[in-house]
């Protein structure tokens, strides 16, 4: 009984990483965030379906909720595109964990920003956005804290321009 219930944790997670992978090569993917911390420090909990990253395809869209109103739901929404992607898969211990960055141009173009996204077991993810341009709205850093899902399977509320 004992070698039976270690295989099919082993098989869990054998195929939890092959279903990240998959979705991580595919570029189809959302991280709902559980917390943002800006440049200051501040760190606050988010609304997974209002906070988000995702990826889709060659095509990126960030969306927080922040002070200011400027789409809809109370907070801020860039959307723009990947200009380069690179992942990087590492074996720590018994985890598989990914590294993922990539450059993107958002906001018309106002926003120009690197992003390195760190993927940790049960697809619990890290994300840290620098942003390179001078911007009322964006901060010089955020971190997000959340967990990767497809994009298939994400029930996120994207605002309006």
């Amino acid at each position: 009984m004992k070698a039976l219930f270690i295989l099919f944790l082993f098989l869990i997670n054998t195929g939890f990483s092959q279903e990240i992978e998959d979705i991580l090569k595919s570029r189809k993917f959302v991280l709902e965030a559980q917390k943002i911390t800006d440049d200051g420090g501040l760190a606050n909990p988010a609304n997974r379906k209002l906070c988000f990253v995702m990826l889709d395809s060659s095509e990126i869209i960030v969306q927080w909720v922040a002070n200011c109103d400027n789409n809809g739901l109370g907070g801020i929404t860039m959307r723009g595109e990947i200009t380069s992607f690179e992942i990087k898969k590492q074996k720590i211990k018994k985890e598989t964990q990914y590294s993922i960055s990539l450059n993107c141009k958002m906001d018309d173009g106002r926003v120009n920003g690197d992003m390195d996204i760190e993927i940790y077991s049960k697809s619990h993810a890290n994300a840290i956005l620098k942003n390179k341009t001078s911007s009322i709205f964006v901060p010089k850093e955020m971190k997000i804290l959340g967990k990767i899902v497809s994009l298939e399977s994400s029930n996120v509320k994207i605002g309006s321009n």
